[in-house]
């Protein structure tokens, strides 16, 4: 990757640590040896010899600063130490990008201590082991007798990096325990407090309950207004929530609304590449997708994946939730041998970084259910991946949680196919139920599991039931589709097809 970037500027984002002696780089370093010439004349960036300040003066230290650019003049490869060589320069180019960067991570920090900065790096980056092991070393350096800011910001930590392991109730209670002393501390409300119930609304989200974390996210945004500037980045996450939470309830005009205003904020407040921007790129193509608009949404997924490749390490979590979205409009687009493609690249990498009962993984396994069920003579891979992401959803996710009755409506369908009808009954009445309960009226998947069910009443011959529920999923269809969409002629074909065998 880095030779087809030679000539061009690189930045690390954090100090970086090199040494006078070669050997001494040699020991530490395993594929790759930076050779950095230095100049004197820089504007910006500094370096300075540190080893007489050093634990270890031996290795002869130079530390360049957080504002420190390079650029690639050559990269060749040492065939006798078995490692490539990359030759860089220091340079004033591109300078202004860094500092961008740099006035990012103080708006992100806002008034918030090293300690809580470090926290939330580490978190940014996936190291959700080691952010782990920090907050409990720092929960023991901060007492815990009285509720102060910087207790609440320990659980609020503890309770976000749960939250991106996965483990959703035990980050439920790291938040709600900030949230009973930020709301005792903080009675007129602040940005901490916000967060919180930013976190909760997340929580809340991925729980499958759509209406209290949309309650939760406007209270936050309500809370983030009366009292940050106009610009801020907990408005701009505000808004981004608030868009993923109408995306959830089906009401796709809205969510499209307020990621475009997500998006025009972080692009005020962030450098070019950041991954905030890149998800709010993710949330508009999500929505352009609800819109049966495809190729918008594939040039969103692909511009937010190009950024995140920029910004995040290779093995980030977060490429993984890229690879999932543009398999999705792949897969829409009718690609299927792209589609699993990206999906596979998914699964791997969430394998390799995410707990095996993740609902991410869980998601994964139903997207390629899907696919296999698209393609021809796929069905019996289809089944065997909705049935993982069950297994997996019953690990992670509450019982009557939309996931499930998604893979459990499809399960039905591949079943009414195989014209394995009483299974398929059962598979598509319990997925029927659920969504019923969990999404809202106008729902498009509500809409599609009433049609699943219609399909199975009439091959089973009970004509009323399969007329009364192909009349309500053109009813749900006409809440958000136009009357020629081919979602909603497919259910006008169903209704005259059902009819007909009335009327025989």
């Amino acid at each position: 990757i880095l030779y087809s970037k030679k000539g061009q500027l690189i930045s690390l984002n954090g100090f970086l640590s090199t040494s006078r002696k070669q050997e001494i780089a040699n020991c530490y370093s395993k594929e790759v040896i930076f050779i950095i010439q230095t100049t004197f004349n820089l504007s910006y960036g500094c370096f300075a010899h540190v080893a007489s300040m050093s634990q270890f003066p031996h290795e002869d230290e130079v530390l360049f600063d957080l504002a420190s650019v390079f650029k690639i003049i050559d990269i060749k490869y040492d065939e006798i130490n078995g490692k490539w060589n990359i030759y860089l320069i220091t340079t004033d180019e591109g300078t202004n990008v860094v500092q961008a960067y740099i006035n990012s991570i103080k708006i992100e920090a806002n008034e918030i201590n090293i300690d809580f900065i470090f926290a939330r790096l580490l978190i940014q980056i996936g190291e959700y082991n080691l952010a782990h092991d920090y907050l409990n070393k720092l929960i023991t350096i901060i007492s815990d007798e009285n509720e102060t800011r910087d207790l609440a910001l320990i659980y609020y930590y503890k309770g976000l990096n749960l939250y991106r392991e996965g483990n959703y109730s035990q980050s439920m209670i790291e938040y709600e325990k900030a949230l009973v002393i930020q709301r005792k501390i903080f009675p007129n409300g602040h940005s901490d407090l916000g967060e919180t119930l930013g976190g909760i609304g997340l929580l809340y989200d991925n729980m499958g309950k759509y209406e209290l974390a949309l309650e939760k996210h406007l209270e936050c945004l309500l809370i983030s207004e009366k009292i940050l500037s106009k610009d801020h980045v907990h408005i701009a996450e505000a808004l981004n929530n608030i868009g993923l939470c109408y995306e959830r309830l089906g009401k796709f005009e809205l969510a499209l609304e307020y990621d475009i205003r997500a998006l025009e904020m972080k692009q005020r407040l962030f450098p070019h590449n950041h991954p905030d921007i890149a998800t709010s790129l993710s949330n508009i193509g999500l929505a352009y997708y609800n819109h049966y608009n495809f190729e918008q949404a594939l040039d969103y997924h692909q511009r937010s994946l190009a950024m995140k490749e920029q910004c995040l390490p290779s093995n980030h979590p977060e490429l993984a939730v890229s690879y999932c979205n543009l398999g999705l409009v792949h897969l829409a687009l009718n690609h299927y041998d792209k589609a699993l493609i990206y999906y596979m690249r998914d699964l791997s990498m969430s394998e390799k970084t995410l707990p095996s009962d993740h609902s991410d993984i869980g998601i994964t396994h139903h997207n390629l259910g899907k696919i296999y069920q698209a393609k021809e003579k796929g069905s019996h891979l289809a089944l065997k991946h909705y049935q993982k992401a069950i297994d997996i959803y019953m690990k992670s996710l509450p019982r009557q949680h939309p996931y499930i009755g998604m893979s459990l409506m499809y399960i039905g369908e591949i079943l009414c196919d195989q014209n394995n009808l009483e299974c398929a009954l059962q598979y598509a009445e319990e997925a029927f139920h659920i969504l019923e309960a969990t999404l809202s009226e106008e729902h498009r998947r509500r809409a599609e599991s009433t049609y699943i069910l219609a399909k199975v009443c009439k091959k089973l011959n009970q004509i009323d039931k399969a007329l009364e529920y192909a009349y309500k999923a053109h009813h749900i269809q006409l809440k958000t589709l136009d009357i020629d969409h081919k979602e909603v002629q497919k259910t006008l074909e169903l209704i005259k097809s059902i009819k007909i065998m009335k009327n025989v």
